[in-house]
């Protein structure tokens, strides 16, 4: 807060009115500017006449100057002791404006500098890895290293991902995602961690680098699985592991699957968009636990198989009556356990509850599909008749009965034939990285109808306290029943006659495929972005809710967009996202808030997004450009954008339309709506 007249520093209470004044005028300039009090002070000191060592000043002003300063070297001598980080020329002894007060939210409590509270923690991450600032600071590399791990912790607890200090920066810890690491016609080779020191299962158990995943005493492979086997394909063995190392972050592992498994086909996408996670399955007579004060310790875990599920993925352990089957299936497990007769009267003891287990693997399946998927369906499996079927057909327009009888025709009078699922996987795959409000995060769902009725939520409020054999209030959440529209959207595509003799050429992967992808995702940024929701989808830009109005027609200043960001109720503010044009992106890359700083931060990674206060940044050319009362930046969570998709993608095949041209024209439909669920979890500022 900026001091007055009435009410200036400590030390110029005293003064004339005119050397209040003074004083008043240069420490404010210098607390703007800096945002350090101490260099604020000197400077009303000094504007007023009463420097040189205080001659100007009574004594009684001279000794309260003095031991207001020895106070606050004091405090510091204190907090380098608690912390391990000496005073730095330039550090502050208070905490800078506009900052937090609180010592414990900074990455250098001592010196207070590296912010990492809520707001400031992603810029934190940013300035600490430029490593030219542990020079510039004067740090040693004991000092750099507490930063670092502060930083990390904080970051950790306040992001959504986990963060550690490595070689003289932060950076994200490699989860459990299982990626692909080689790839043949045979055999598809998969990595990651099978489990991470410090994790914990659903129980809350730890995993540290003295745990005992039996390694030694059972040497060799285990089972690769889907889910423990707790969904389909059952019991079906996938692969097996090739290696199985424990490093100083964990147990690495890496699998060999084979391909010419149906289902290894079907899971290859998740496994490649980072949708699954590594799992392991022990043998639960064989755990052994030590609790600690909050905690327990994980002793002994002897891992009988790894499992491929949707993240996050969680350990489990297995009872008798899941071990034998899977022994049945990979002989080399069998010493695990002894004689038939011990295994039967352990039975009841470590049964599992199977309820609660699908009750959890439900529910991570349903968050894996809703934050990893990035709205991708996974259609049912492909058979290979469907496939040939298709390209013959798209090749010579010959629809013979045994190739007709692998293909689902177009509904309606639309003629044509309905995509195999395995193309259309491809095409939403394509989708997904280039239609823009997938990327944010909305949410794709599939009817089989032109027109849905759902309820929007218009508002909705915290649980109350409800009496034993009470009444319910009624009158909260609101919703308001509305129906979707699903428009029927389609692309006409040609392809010489040349080009579809060729065999060498893929038609589907390498002319159609792409054009549709390209023009359905055009399609999809303008209607999502801006459409009225009368005779096409409804667009976030339609539906969402004024946040702010620009008090200009061709500008935008950094307090509004800060008014724009808190318009957002906080609880959506988590996972929110920013939309813009990027010309309007670039007008607010040179936004510096009152310190100096830019609101813009770039990215941390490669691949990684651009932040504006904190909050990822996404550029989408549909959004309009800067002009009088355009609705120019979106901010909220994209979740509550839903899109609806209807049916398959049908292909029409047109012979004669362009032969005297020597073509075939290509013509895909399909059917898309669109409707913001939550109109109060995305916000927009209008220009003036």
């Amino acid at each position: 807060m900026p001091w007055t007249v009435d009410d200036p520093p400590a030390v110029a209470r005293n003064w004339s009115a005119e050397e209040k004044r003074r004083c008043v005028a240069a420490a404010n300039a210098v607390l703007e500017k800096t945002g350090d009090e101490e260099q604020a002070i000197f400077a009303c000191i000094h504007a007023a006449g009463r420097s040189n060592g205080g001659r100007n000043m009574t004594q009684e002003e001279a000794k309260a100057e003095e031991s207001e300063r020895e106070r606050l070297h004091k405090e510091q001598e204190e907090r380098a002791r608690r912390y391990g980080i000496a005073p730095k020329d330039g550090g502050h002894l208070t905490p800078p404006a506009g900052y937090p007060d609180d010592p414990d939210e900074y990455g250098d409590p001592v010196n207070y500098r590296y912010p990492i509270d809520a707001e400031h923690i992603r810029a934190a991450i940013v300035y600490f890895n430029q490593t030219e600032h542990r020079t510039q600071g004067g740090y040693t590399a004991e000092e750099w290293a507490i930063i670092g791990k502060r930083i990390a912790s904080a970051a950790s607890k306040l992001l959504d991902a986990e963060y550690e200090y490595r070689d003289g920066k932060v950076v994200r810890r490699e989860a459990k995602t299982a990626r692909i690491l080689k790839s043949d016609e045979a055999i598809l080779r998969i990595g990651g961690w099978g489990v991470v020191f410090g994790d914990t299962d659903l129980e809350g158990d730890e995993f540290t680098p003295e745990t005992d995943f039996w390694l030694d005493k059972l040497p060799g492979p285990r089972p690769v699985l889907y889910e423990h086997a707790l969904r389909e394909p059952g019991l079906e063995v996938l692969g097996r592991t090739v290696k199985m190392e424990k490093r100083a972050d964990g147990l690495w592992l890496e699998a060999e699957l084979d391909r010419h498994n149906a289902y290894v086909r079907l899971i290859e996408e998740l496994i490649r968009r980072g949708a699954l996670g590594w799992s392991s399955g022990a043998v639960a007579h064989l755990v052994r636990r030590r609790q600690e004060e909050n905690k327990s310790i994980i002793e002994s875990w002897p891992i009988a198989e790894f499992s491929l599920t949707p993240t996050p993925a969680e350990p489990r352990t297995l009872g008798v009556q899941e071990l034998h089957p899977l022994a049945d299936a990979c002989p080399e497990l069998k010493s695990f356990f002894g004689e038939e007769k011990q295994i039967k009267s352990d039975k009841e003891e470590i049964t599992m509850d199977e309820s609660k287990i699908a009750e959890i693997v439900e529910e991570a399946v349903s968050h894996a599909l809703e934050m990893k998927s990035v709205g991708v369906v996974v259609a049912n499996e492909t058979t290979e008749s469907a496939v040939k079927g298709f390209d013959i057909w798209l090749r010579t327009g010959r629809k013979s009965s045994e190739l007709k009888a692998a293909l689902a025709e177009g509904a309606g009078n639309t003629g044509g034939y309905v995509v195999p699922p395995e193309y259309h996987r491809e095409l939403v795959a394509a989708l997904a990285e280039q239609s823009i409000l997938r990327q944010a995060g909305a949410r794709v769902i599939r009817v089989s109808t032109n027109q849905v009725y759902v309820a929007r939520l218009d508002y909705g409020t915290a649980a109350t306290i409800v009496s034993e054999a009470g009444s319910y209030p009624e009158a909260e959440p609101t919703f308001a029943q509305e129906a979707v529209t699903l428009y029927k959207f389609g692309r006409l595509a040609k392809a010489s006659e040349e080009l579809l003799a060729d065999a060498m050429v893929d038609i589907w992967r390498d002319v159609l495929q792409p054009d549709f992808a390209q023009a359905f995702a055009a399609a999809e940024n303008t209607y999502f972005t801006t459409g009225t929701g009368s005779g096409q989808p409804e667009g976030i830009l339609t539906g969402g809710t004024l946040g702010k109005t620009a008090a200009s027609a061709t500008a935008i200043t950094a307090d509004e967009v800060i008014d724009l960001y808190y318009s957002l109720p906080h609880l959506y503010r988590q996972n929110a996202v920013w939309m813009m044009h990027d010309s309007t992106a670039k007008a607010l890359r040179k936004l510096k808030d009152s310190t100096n700083q830019y609101l813009w931060q770039p990215g941390l990674q490669a691949g990684a997004p651009d932040t504006l206060l904190g909050r990822p940044v996404i550029t989408n050319n549909a959004m309009p450009e800067i002009a009088a009362s355009a609705k120019v930046i979106a901010f909220g969570d994209f979740r509550y954008f839903w899109i609806f998709e209807s049916g398959d993608l049908t292909v029409q095949r047109l012979n004669e339309l362009y032969a005297a041209a020597g073509q075939v024209g290509f013509r895909a439909f399909r059917r898309l709506g669109s409707v913001v669920m939550l109109p109060a979890a995305i916000v927009y500022l209008q220009m003036a």
